[in-house]
């Protein structure tokens, strides 16, 4: 399993950003998401905010002083000087930050946004510029920019699109309406993988056979395949859970014609669950923020064996190209390819192996 401190410690965005924060004005806020892990040495910021509970423990554990919520800066108690961003990969969800920032600043406060060419962080620059109406003091380096405004008393432009990022969105996305948001993995779409993971469900569990009494979607998103198992299965007990906070609030909204037999619950990788269930659906990360990360799903394969039951299934649906059922090996003593295509496979794993 790679050390996520060494993963994160090579994005040198990540990096410029922090050498340029640590001789800004005080107090330094880093807004912080999928697009960042903590790096390896010291943080040098006061305050962080973030929409990931792993990164927020993770945070308060060295000491930074860390608010957890949707991205929303009218929290914060103290009025920041410096706000530092590294730009997100969904568009929306940097407007969305952008927009944030330029509110929580005082006039004079820094702004600090940075990025990579392929990322769009020149886009990203030129409609702060705008909507702030200031130029920015820029630096480039090895293909990144990192851009320096100085908030002024009244920003000149109206605020960057962020498709009201602040809500949830109602989307017809296969013919019956699904709440989700900018940020959330597939938000606009039903992803091919938990798609073919859906349809497995009555191969796996036929008619005949006993169906679950506990079902949990581990990383659940806005709760295709959690809303999935409801209906297949009306008598299951249902937990979703999701290290994002708005993943977490879309799949409860989600799970709202359920009742209380379907919760979604916030939590890193399935952290604080006891178990045991007779199920466990699977559409396990591969990228972490702008990296690829093919061995992510370890975390996950590793807490499916600890939360399955003995007689249990895991069903994990992952790209062609990783090699899960060799990782699974460590931690399951069955496992069978039950469907691929030619972009997804899916992995039944069964009798865990217990320590």
């Amino acid at each position: 399993m790679p050390d996520r401190d060494s993963d994160a410690a090579s994005d040198p965005a990540l990096h410029l950003l922090f050498k340029a924060m640590q001789d800004s004005p005080s107090p330094r806020l880093w807004v912080t998401g999928e697009q960042n892990q903590l790096p390896a040495g010291d943080v040098p910021v006061d305050l962080a905010l973030t929409n990931r509970v792993d990164l927020a423990d993770a945070l308060r554990t060295r000491g930074v002083e860390t608010i957890l919520n949707d991205f929303d800066l009218t929290a914060l108690s103290n009025v920041p000087q410096t706000i530092g961003l590294r730009v997100a990969k969904e568009k929306a969800l940097t407007h969305h930050l952008i927009n944030q920032a330029a509110h929580a600043l005082p006039a004079g406060g820094l702004l600090w946004l940075c990025g990579n060419k392929q990322e769009g962080i020149k886009g990203y620059l030129q409609r702060t510029s705008r909507y702030l109406g200031c130029q920015p003091n820029i630096q480039r380096q090895a293909g990144m920019q990192l851009g320096e405004f100085t908030r002024p008393t009244t920003p000149a432009g109206g605020p960057l699109d962020d498709q009201n990022y602040a809500s949830l969105q109602a989307l017809d996305l296969d013919g019956s309406l699904w709440w989700t948001k900018p940020g959330i993995f597939g938000w606009r779409s039903i992803d091919s993988g938990s798609a073919l993971l859906a349809a497995a469900l009555n191969q796996v569990w036929p008619a005949s056979a006993s169906p679950p009494a506990q079902v949990l979607d581990l990383g659940c998103g806005y709760g295709y395949l959690a809303v999935s198992a409801a209906k297949r299965w009306p008598q299951a007990s249902i937990v979703a859970t999701d290290n994002n906070v708005a993943a977490v609030t879309a799949c409860t909204t989600n799970l709202s014609p359920f009742g209380d037999r379907a919760t979604a619950r916030l939590a890193d990788c399935g952290a604080g669950l006891q178990g045991p269930f007779d199920a466990i659906l699977c559409n396990p990360p591969f990228h972490q923020g702008f990296g690829l990360q093919p061995d992510l799903h370890e975390r996950f394969l590793c807490r499916s064996r600890e939360l399955l039951a003995p007689q249990g299934h895991a069903l994990f649906v992952v790209n062609q190209f990783l090699a899960l059922e060799r990782s699974a090996e460590r931690h399951f003593k069955e496992i069978h390819i039950v469907d691929r295509t030619r972009s997804f496979k899916l992995v039944r794993l069964s009798n865990p192996k217990r320590a």
